[in-house]
């Protein structure tokens, strides 16, 4: 396999497509709009409600390859909001933005087709136990962080409430429990349904990575080139290299495809979420939209890379 040729250029020829098509006005915003919650909403829920349903289960829970993850999740978190607030002399709101935007990856566009792209199905279980839980846990933490910064004393039960309210109706960790529920009762879609969730899955691909391609153009390159530097650097290279040691060294986890995948997440760029939160409370927005950017557009270096290492 050529992780290049076989991966890398496909998966950013059609974000290039999505990019020039919306840069000429070639297709309308509100199309790509509707394009991304499309996907968000139906092609990968679908999809992944048929993939894990008949997938191989681990016999326990992986609190190893989880805490490999999430370990170096949250310490890129830390140590951007201590570098930002420190060495760049930032205040504790923008600090907190800085460390989100260091450490929260784009899964969903970008992250599921080049994992599944790469490893194929084999790679769905890991995957969606990554993805699963970021709203899960990295969420309430920035939700929090940003509440205490406006200084709203009573704001723990009200982020407590709303997280749990966003966890239960989002339609990824909806679908990803209705197929280990099935999965767990040997249960599986009626079969004139098959041909539907398949179709649905082949569109998920192409989808998402158009979308992804027409939203960047939406941002622009501007602000502090600093913050942006150190949000680079954490994103692309340090926290895979965290994810990378905890698992390999620490957890001593064998170096095979649950690894390489959360390595590969680790490395995805910066997602969408991070501007949406720094727009909802105005501030960082610029760091945040042009992390977003950057780290896309040198994200076929790292990702490429990356491959090139694991099929040695």
């Amino acid at each position: 396999m050529n992780p290049i040729f076989d991966v890398i250029f496909p998966v950013f020829a059609i974000i290039g497509m999505g990019y020039g098509a919306s840069k000429l006005n070639w297709v309308k915003e509100s199309t790509v709009d509707g394009l991304s919650d499309f996907t968000y909403h139906f092609a990968v829920p679908v999809m992944l409600v048929q993939t894990i349903s008949r997938s191989s289960l681990p016999d326990q829970v992986p609190w190893a390859f989880l805490f490999s993850y999430y370990g170096a999740s949250f310490s890129v978190m830390t140590l951007g909001f201590l570098s930002c607030r420190t060495l760049l002399r930032r205040d504790f709101r923008d600090s907190a933005m800085h460390g989100f935007t260091s450490t929260f990856p784009n899964t969903v566009l970008l992250g599921i087709p080049v994992v599944l792209m790469a490893f194929g199905e084999e790679a769905t279980v890991p995957l969606f136990l990554i993805i699963s839980l970021h709203s899960t846990l990295l969420l309430p933490v920035i939700t929090t962080l940003m509440e205490i910064a406006k200084g709203r004393n009573a704001s723990l039960s009200k982020v407590t409430r709303n997280a749990l309210r966003g966890i239960a109706t989002n339609p990824i960790i909806l679908s990803l429990v209705s197929g280990i529920l099935m999965n767990l009762f040997n249960l599986q879609l009626p079969e004139p349904l098959d041909p539907v969730a398949e179709l649905m899955g082949d569109a998920v691909t192409p989808c998402s990575l158009f979308a992804l391609g027409a939203t960047l153009t939406r941002f622009q390159i501007a602000g502090r080139w600093k913050d942006m530097g150190m949000v680079v650097l954490a994103k692309l290279l340090l926290q895979p290299m965290i994810v990378a040691f905890l698992a390999l060294v620490v957890f001593q986890l064998e170096y095979g495809l649950w690894v390489h995948v959360a390595i590969l997440i680790a490395a995805q760029p910066v997602g969408v979420t991070p501007y949406l939160f720094a727009s909802r409370y105005q501030v960082n927005v610029a760091l945040a939209s042009n992390a977003m950017l950057i780290t896309t557009l040198l994200a076929p270096i790292t990702l490429s890379t990356l491959l090139w290492l694991f099929h040695r």
